[in-house]
């Protein structure tokens, strides 16, 4: 599966991978936590997709502290976490069945690098969280600008977001640019890739953090979302 990008998993990091899937598979008829539900789908749209950052370079590899906003069922912060044991993830996720269900799996599949938040994402950037990670990943949270205000105070300053986004990244990027005067944040790279057996096209959008997060955001539970910058 990962060879089609040119990645190389060991076999505990396959098997892992592949237990988280079944884990999902199995939780989903009492937690909604995908809506794919077939086994080449939860392959190629899930797992490999949330391995792409890899084949870009291996900084995640390089012991550096990691946020995954919206985590979910795992999708992408657990499957990073596996393929990615050098560094350290903290899921983030304010539904408590989903924080319940990704800390169980990360204990059943032996994750010593995972530490789940059952918090909003505001609420990790107004206290611990705050200025601590070096990257932080987001896969169908929210539109860039609103993901930006998100993120950008988790980050230490020259942190990356990574946003998972569909072919029409652009759209969003363009629509973010207040955002990201606001707060202090700017386009690293834009990464467009395709899935396999015709899944869908992909980009991988890389914001950099350019200064220290403004008094005042992110804004309280909410905000974001219902008043975009």
């Amino acid at each position: 599966m990962a060879d089609v990008f040119g990645l190389r998993l060991q076999a505990q990091q396959a098997e892992r991978l592949l237990r988280h899937a079944e884990m999902v598979l199995a939780a989903n008829t009492r937690v909604r936590l995908t809506a794919i539900t077939s086994w080449e789908e939860i392959l190629i749209k899930h797992i490999l997709d949330c391995l792409f950052p890899l084949v870009l370079d291996d900084r995640l590899s390089a012991g550096l502290t990691v946020a995954d906003l919206g985590s979910g069922g795992g999708y992408p912060g657990l499957a990073l976490a596996i393929a990615a044991p050098g560094s350290s993830f903290v899921l983030i996720e304010a539904t408590n069945k989903k924080a319940v269900f990704i800390r169980e799996t990360a204990d059943a599949i032996g994750l010593a690098n995972v530490t789940v938040w059952p918090r909003r994402a505001e609420e990790a950037g107004w206290n611990a969280g705050r200025g601590f990670f070096d990257i932080v990943t987001a896969r169908a949270v929210a539109d860039l600008p609103v993901l930006t205000e998100l993120a950008h105070p988790l980050l230490r300053t020259g942190g990356i977001l990574m946003a998972w986004k569909g072919p029409e990244a652009a759209v969003e990027i363009e629509g973010a640019g207040r955002a990201f005067a606001r707060l202090g944040a700017e386009i690293a790279a834009v990464h467009a890739y395709e899935l396999p057996q015709q899944m869908g096209r992909r980009s991988l959008v890389i914001v950099r953090k350019t200064r220290a997060t403004p008094d005042g955001f992110p804004r309280r539970p909410g905000m974001a979302e219902k008043r975009p910058l």
